[in-house]
């Protein structure tokens, strides 16, 4: 398969696994609200939270899957780029303008 398909996943990937991370966070904003109230939880609420954080795993498996194919088929491309780490200092960085891939040396 291309480069083109796994970029497509990881971006993908990556929008699932934020989207689980609110669904998650907000379980557990239910069960505090629930705490708070004494109320008497649903039963099916903690299983509803231990299946998102299921899966939220197997995505960030299936992240790494495609990390690890884009950086065996990507030919890189690096670009030389100035970003500001704060409002007085900047840093020069190079990164792959293909896979985003930023070259530490």
């Amino acid at each position: 398969m291309s480069i083109n398909y796994y970029l497509f996943c990881k971006k993908s990937y990556d929008k699932i696994i934020y989207d689980l991370e609110n669904i998650i966070s907000i379980f557990e904003e239910l069960d505090e609200f629930a705490k708070e109230e004494n109320v008497i939880v649903l039963q099916t609420q903690p299983h509803n939270k231990t299946f998102f954080n299921e899966r939220k795993k197997h995505i960030t498996i299936l992240r790494s899957v495609c990390e690890k194919k884009i950086s065996e088929l990507c030919s890189h491309e690096f670009i030389e780029d100035t970003i500001d780490i704060d409002l007085d200092r900047s840093q020069n960085i190079r990164y792959c303008k293909i896979c985003e891939y930023t070259d530490t040396n």
